[in-house]
């Protein structure tokens, strides 16, 4: 059975102030450096052999710190990236609430339907995130392995495993460096909160 534990990025200035990031490069402020130091000092018993990460910085940073705490190689998986959120990256909700009520009332409301021109449909982001887990199965000869990506990919791995509809992904609660345990067995696969 493959094991993979997928951990959210620690928090950024913009995760406090609930702006949209997307695909930006922020790194992690003060207090995500120290919430991945923590993560890194709380998972040696797990015996982790491998750490693969998105390609963006906060992750990456993330990633890296875990990785130097555990001694264990570092591998960047392009397909554990963020969403890519178009015109709202870089604003805040609520300034998304004023310029979008529309687009913002359906993202809450039926975000698997909402659809806009340069922003990634959540269908799509799900897909992509069930590819990186069936290349790290594939690729890792050893596990458990760790995975650090962001919120998007986080909930869409839940919402599949769990067999939920996409329309539930406002209320899947995935805080910064929270973990998540992805046992997978052939085709099976099953996801549940470990811290």
């Amino acid at each position: 059975m493959a094991q993979i534990y997928i951990v959210r990025h620690g928090i950024t200035e913009s995760n406090k102030k609930r702006i949209y990031m997307g695909r930006s490069e922020e790194g992690l402020a003060p207090e995500g450096i120290v919430q991945a130091e923590d993560l890194g000092k709380s998972l040696p018993h797990l015996g982790i052999k491998r750490i693969y990460s998105s390609p963006i910085h906060r992750a990456l940073e993330t990633a890296s710190i875990v990785a130097n705490t555990l001694k264990v190689p570092l591998e960047i998986e392009r397909d554990l990236a963020e969403m890519e959120l178009g015109v709202w990256t870089g604003l805040t909700e609520e300034e998304v609430s004023k310029k979008f009520p529309e687009d913002y009332r359906q993202w809450n409301t039926r975000p698997e339907d909402f659809v806009l021109d340069d922003r990634e449909p959540l269908i799509t982001v799900q897909q992509r995130a069930l590819k990186a887990m069936a290349r790290i199965k594939e690729g890792s000869n050893e596990f458990p392995v760790l995975a650090v990506t962001h919120v998007a990919i986080v909930r869409c791995l839940i919402l599949y495993y769990q067999g939920l509809d996409l329309n539930l992904y406002r209320t899947i609660p995935v805080p910064n460096v929270s973990v998540f345990c992805l046992q997978l067995d052939g085709d099976f696969g099953r996801i549940s909160r470990f811290l």
